[in-house]
């Protein structure tokens, strides 16, 4: 009986340690690309709301999310600069983006 309790609380410490070190909020750096950069500035945002971010551990992934998404999408951008539907389509990344960023910051 000793051994079940002892290892329940084992567990109970564990879980304990994965919940705090999950709500721990951290400021990390984020790499734009110099294509994401020039679109961000033209589109007059704050660079930094993108390179910097302070949040726990899924906030952190969701944000990598969105600047390598935004990094792709900035690149594409350049290689396909002709075509309006890509065009039309990074500006929608990039409003989805501004609210994203705006969302993650609010937990």
């Amino acid at each position: 009986m000793h051994v079940l309790l002892t290892k329940k609380k084992e567990d109970e410490q564990k879980e304990l340690i994965l919940n705090s070190d999950a709500r721990l909020k951290t400021e990390r750096t984020f790499k734009l690309s110099n294509n994401a950069k020039y679109e961000l500035i033209n589109s007059n945002e704050n660079l930094s709301d993108y390179e910097q971010f302070n949040g726990n551990k899924l906030q952190h992934q969701l944000h990598k999310e969105i600047v390598d998404t935004l990094n792709e999408s900035s690149d594409l951008l350049v290689v396909f600069s002709d075509k309006k539907l890509i065009i039309g389509i990074n500006k929608f990344i990039h409003c989805s983006f501004n609210l994203a960023i705006a969302c993650n910051k609010i937990k």
